[in-house]
C-alpha cells in the first residue's frame, strides 16, 4: 500500500457556514480525512495541516510556502495530495509546475465546489480519486485531479463556477481520468525524463496581467513608468484579442509599448481566446508589434503565463 501525504491548504471542500451564512474554510486535512473513510483503503495517509484560506486569498507567497511542504516531504512518501480551493488552484498548479523542476512522485491538487460536510459534495470523490491516482501513477509529475478527469498542471484553467465539472485541459488533451470503477487511465501523460530534480522556489510577484477591451487607454500603460525610478513592473502580460492582436489604429498602444520596452520592461502577450492560442505573424495587429518587442507566449493558459513569467523573473533575481 503506498504511503501518501495529505496537505490541507483550506478551500470549499474545507468550508463550514460562518455566522452570516458564507462559507469559511474551517477543518483540517485529519478532518477531511475522516470524512471519506474509503481513503483507508486506498493508501495509508499521513496529513499536514497548512493552512485554511480560501484560495481568493492564495497569493505566491503561499504558493512557495505549498513548494516548500511538497519538497521537504518528497522522500518520505510516494506521492503528494493538496487539498486547495478551486478559483486559483490552476495557478498554484502551475507554478508548482515550475518550482518542482522534473518531480519525481506525484503531486495532485484536489478539491471540491461544495463543503465535503455535505452529503453530495463533490469531495467524496475527488479525494479518493486524487488519492487513487498519487498511489497508482507510473508518471510523476503535477496534476489536478476533479471530476474523473487528470489534467497538467500547466494546461488547467477553472471554466464553471457551480457544477462539479469545474476544470478542463485547455491547451492540451487531458492527461487521463478515473473511471466510475476507479481505475486510473493516463492518455497523454507528462514525459518522464532523466533530468535530475531541482527545487527553484524564487518567484518575482511583480508582474502585471491586463486585459485589452475595445476603448483601451494608452495611458493605462503609459503610469507603470513614473518619471526618475525604476519601472513598477519588469514585466506586463497583455491579454490580446484573437491570434494576438495589439490595437494601433485610435487609440495607439504601440508608442507606449516601445516606451515601455525601451524602460527594459518585458512585454509579453497572449490570446484572450481559451483555445488555439496567439500567433502574431497572422495578422498586421499582430505583426506589429511583434516589430515593437512584444514576445509572444503562444498556446498556454493564463494562469500557466503569469506563473511562468514569476518564476522566470525570480531565477534571473
Amino acid at each position: 500500500m503506498k504511503h501518501l501525504l495529505l496537505i490541507s491548504t483550506g478551500g470549499t471542500i474545507s468550508c463550514l457556514k460562518d455566522t452570516d451564512g458564507s462559507l469559511k474554510p474551517a477543518l483540517s486535512g485529519s478532518a477531511l480525512a475522516n470524512e471519506v473513510p474509503e481513503l483507508k483503503a486506498l493508501c495509508s495517509l499521513s496529513v499536514l495541516p497548512l493552512f485554511e484560506l480560501d484560495s481568493t486569498n492564495v497569493q505566491p507567497e503561499e504558493w512557495v510556502t505549498i513548494a516548500e511542504a511538497v519538497n521537504q516531504n518528497l522522500d518520505r512518501y510516494d506521492g503528494i495530495i493538496i487539498s486547495h480551493g478551486t478559483d486559483t488552484m490552476a495557478y498554484t498548479a502551475a507554478a508548482l509546475s515550475f518550482i518542482l523542476q522534473n518531480v519525481k512522485k506525484p503531486v495532485i491538487l484536489t478539491g471540491s465546489q461544495h463543503p465535503i460536510t455535505e452529503p453530495d459534495s463533490d469531495g467524496r470523490k475527488n479525494l479518493p480519486d486524487a488519492a487513487r491516482v498519487a498511489a497508482a501513477s507510473d508518471f510523476p509529475g503535477v496534476y489536478i485531479v476533479f471530476d474523473g478527469d487528470i489534467i497538467k498542471g500547466t494546461a488547467a484553467s477553472k471554466i464553471d463556477t457551480k457544477h462539479n465539472h469545474a476544470f478542463q485541459s485547455i491547451t492540451e488533451p487531458r492527461a487521463g481520468c478515473v473511471r466510475s470503477d476507479g481505475a486510473v487511465v493516463f492518455e497523454n501523460p507528462i514525459p518522464v525524463t532523466s533530468q535530475p530534480y531541482t527545487f527553484c522556489p524564487k518567484l518575482n510577484p511583480n508582474v502585471l496581467l491586463l486585459k485589452l477591451y475595445p476603448g483601451f487607454r494608452p495611458e493605462i500603460l503609459s503610469s507603470l513608468i513614473l518619471p526618475g525610478k525604476e519601472p513598477i513592473y519588469p514585466a506586463v502580460i497583455l491579454e490580446t484579442f484573437g491570434a494576438g492582436g495589439i490595437p494601433f489604429h485610435n487609440r495607439n498602444l504601440l508608442p507606449v509599448i516601445t516606451s515601455l520596452i525601451a524602460a527594459d520592461v518585458r512585454i509579453y502577450c497572449k490570446s484572450m481566446c481559451l483555445y488555439g492560442g496567439s500567433d502574431l505573424s497572422v495578422y498586421e495587429v499582430g505583426a506589429e508589434a511583434e516589430k515593437a518587442g512584444v514576445k509572444n507566449l503562444g498556446n498556454i493558459t493564463t494562469e500557466t503565463a503569469l506563473a511562468k513569467i514569476m518564476w522566470e523573473l525570480g531565477q534571473k533575481s
